[in-house]
């Protein structure tokens, strides 16, 4: 039965995960770059899970998904988060740190908007848009043209708005995000790129202003 195909298929992805996240070219990089992390609310090991479950959703399927992974939720988000409806929702109050959290991802795949978790990885919110002055924020955090070395669209440049305007001065934010193009995987923090495959795009930083958002 094919419900049963895929269920077994989810195990034994699960059950591999530390083979597959090792043996990834780029993980040198990424544990380096989490290293220099100043967000300490969301711990290490979560947001290595978020970047190897999506990874696990592309291999899954053989193509690549968009996604933004948004780790860190507080209470006084919800007047930026705006839901954009109910059909094929994934699962509510389930976690990337057991087997729930792939199937999360799976169910979410073709869905646009952020998956809204707390700093443990449980699921918070899903198919949320998240309601603030993107290219406002980015320029006036010193970015007067894109840092990305490759042409990026709206979910990009929102995650690294957010990850600015959703953290306060003791409380971080961390966004992950996959491309929907080529399936790459880039980690924002603070308005930063902390994390990306191409060297160039985390060497890119803002000149900082004050930028004009309520925290």
């Amino acid at each position: 039965h094919i419900c049963i195909l895929i269920k077994y298929k989810l195990r034994k992805k699960e059950e591999n995960m530390g083979e597959l996240l090792l043996c990834h070219p780029e993980e040198e990089g990424l544990f380096e770059a989490l290293d220099s992390s100043t967000v300490r609310n969301v711990p290490k090991e979560v947001k290595i899970r978020a970047v190897h479950l999506l990874r696990n959703v592309n291999r899954l399927y053989g193509r690549t998904f968009g996604f933004i992974l948004i780790l860190g939720y507080r209470r006084c988000w919800e007047k930026y988060l705006v839901e954009m409806g109910l059909e094929n929702r994934p699962l509510i109050d389930a976690s990337i740190m057991d087997s729930s959290g792939l199937q999360t991802l799976v169910q979410g795949r073709r869905n646009d908007g952020a998956i809204i978790m707390d700093d443990y990885g449980k699921v918070i919110r899903t198919k949320i848009y998240v309601d603030i002055p993107v290219m406002k924020i980015l320029r006036e955090l010193g970015y007067w043209k894109s840092p990305f070395a490759v042409p990026k669209g709206t979910r990009h440049h929102t995650a690294l708005a957010a990850s600015y305007a959703l953290s306060n001065a003791s409380e971080g934010v961390c966004v992950v995000t996959s491309s929907e193009e080529d399936g790459s995987i880039r980690i924002f923090e603070r308005g930063k790129i902390l994390y990306s495959p191409l060297q160039k795009e985390m060497e890119t930083m803002p000149v900082y202003r004050q930028a004009t958002m309520e925290k």
